[in-house]
């Protein structure tokens, strides 16, 4: 599951009520994760990330992975997070104000962009923006490809 971040939050709608309705534990939080320190080139909407968690999609990763347009996932429950952003992302929510959208930072915390849950007799992975399994991202950034081979074998 992925979503689209340039998309409005209706996008989140759909991808929220597929992981309700499977109990995975895992939401999409409308927003945008940039980083003006881990990203590719100084382009803070592609962020970059070696923080991986103990979970066991991601502990055959090593590799820094890279993610372009990248949004927030929220994780409860049985789920959990595989993948934060580097502490010195920052998420940026967008709040509808009548014909136009503000943008509000939230505070820093720790950012999940890919999680993972077992649900019944199967296995649900979020990634938080599709565009990191595109060639020019895998071609580019070589933990992607371990990322895309962790997650297929998890």
């Amino acid at each position: 599951m992925d979503m689209l971040v340039e998309v409005p939050p209706a996008s989140t709608f759909f991808l929220d009520a597929l992981s309700d309705g499977l109990n995975t534990g895992i939401g999409f939080v409308w927003g945008l994760v940039t980083d003006t320190v881990s990203n590719i080139g100084g382009n803070k909407m592609m962020i970059t990330s070696d923080s991986f968690t103990t979970h066991p999609l991601s502990s055959s990763l090593s590799a820094k992975i890279a993610m372009m347009m990248a949004t927030k996932l929220s994780v409860e429950g049985n789920a959990s997070a595989a993948v934060f952003a580097e502490s010195s992302a920052v998420f940026t929510t967008y709040v509808p104000s009548g014909d136009e959208v503000t943008y509000s930072p939230q505070a820093p915390a720790p950012i999940p962009i890919v999680a993972a849950s077992n649900v019944g007799g199967g296995k649900v992975v979020a990634i938080s923006i599709a565009y990191a399994f595109t060639g020019t991202l895998m071609g580019i950034v070589p933990g992607n490809t371990d990322l895309f081979r962790a997650v297929v074998d998890w």
